[in-house]
């Protein structure tokens, strides 16, 4: 199993420009920090899905071992964020069957 001190991370050099390891509330005070600026759908996925009462992060053992907290059937849109275009930044699933 690899670790942060063994994983080897090449990212490419056009779509990431840093990568870091931070913790929950680290990753929510630098979406906070208006110098920083995130891919369009990071935030909304990271709001979303990771972080919360009900994301994935908080049981990341139960994550990494069990589909719990896979969604294998909706599709959804995802708007980018103000800093992004002006979008409305808030990913709903793309077909509503009202």
């Amino acid at each position: 199993m690899s670790t942060k001190s063994t994983l080897t991370i090449n990212p490419h050099p056009d779509e990431v420009d840093d990568v870091r390891w931070v913790k929950p509330f680290e990753l929510i005070e630098m979406f906070d920090d208006s110098s920083l600026l995130f891919s369009p759908w990071f935030r909304i996925i990271a709001y979303r899905w990771m972080i919360g009462d009900k994301g994935w992060w908080n049981d990341l053992e139960r994550t990494m071992t069990t589909y719990d907290f896979c969604d294998f059937e909706s599709l959804h849109r995802f708007d980018p964020p103000p800093e992004h275009l002006g979008g409305a930044g808030d990913a709903q699933p793309m077909f509503d069957m009202k």
